[in-house]
Parts: structure tokens; C-alpha cells; sequence
């Protein structure tokens, strides 16, 4: 029997055991048949916990990495996140994602500033 998909306002837990055992959570929004919101609670490269946001906009078809679009920011946006329409994702992201960067993104940004 095929797997009922539900589109809607409601993040569900995803976490799997490793995260888990790290101490992390996975939540997951599916907006509509290619957009999803995955926010994260993870440790990083660097060490410590970091909860990050992810909109992700597939390619209709799409099934590899390529053909997905993915906006990452900082921070558990759940409350935000939970009522926007795919419309209304990308305006919230650009009207956030200054200083909201996530920390691999953030150490880039630095650099880049650096160089110039």
C-alpha cells in the first residue's frame, strides 16, 4: 500500500537513533509534493549543538542532490516556518538570513571578507 502524504502546517519528528544519541532532533514540514522545511538540531564540525533551518525546493522529478535547491539559516524557525506558503518562504528567508547564517556558512563569509 502506498504511503499517505499529508501537506500541511505540522513539522514532524524525524530524528533518527544517531542523531538521537548526539543529543539532535530532526523535525520535517512538507509544504507541497517538491518543498520541504527540515529544521535540525545537530553537532557540528566544530563541535558543539546548532540548530539550523532548511528550505528545500526540488526539481519536480528531480532524485539526486542536483536537483534540489537548499536555503539554509541559523536557528529553530519552527513557529515562524509552520504557516507559509511555498510562496512566502524565499521573501522570509531573504528577510533573515543576515547575520543568521549557519556556522560553516558564516566562517566562508568571513574569509571572503578577508580576501578583499
Amino acid at each position: 500500500m502506498a504511503e499517505t502524504v499529508v501537506y500541511n502546517n505540522e513539522f514532524t519528528d524525524i530524528t533518527d537513533d544517531y542523531n538521537r544519541e548526539e543529543g539532535g532532533e530532526r523535525w520535517l514540514r512538507r509544504v507541497d509534493e517538491n518543498t520541504y522545511i527540515s529544521v535540525l538540531h545537530r553537532r557540528t564540525g566544530f563541535g558543539y549543538m546548532e540548530w539550523e533551518s532548511a528550505i528545500i525546493f526540488w526539481t519536480p522529478g528531480g532524485t539526486t542532490w542536483r536537483d534540489k535547491t537548499m536555503h539554509m539559516i541559523r536557528g529553530d524557525w519552527r513557529e515562524e516556518l509552520k504557516d507559509l506558503t511555498k510562496d512566502q518562504l524565499m521573501p522570509w528567508y531573504n528577510a533573515r538570513i543576515e547575520g543568521n547564517q549557519i556556522s560553516f556558512d558564516a566562517i566562508i563569509g568571513a574569509f571572503k571578507k578577508m580576501a578583499q
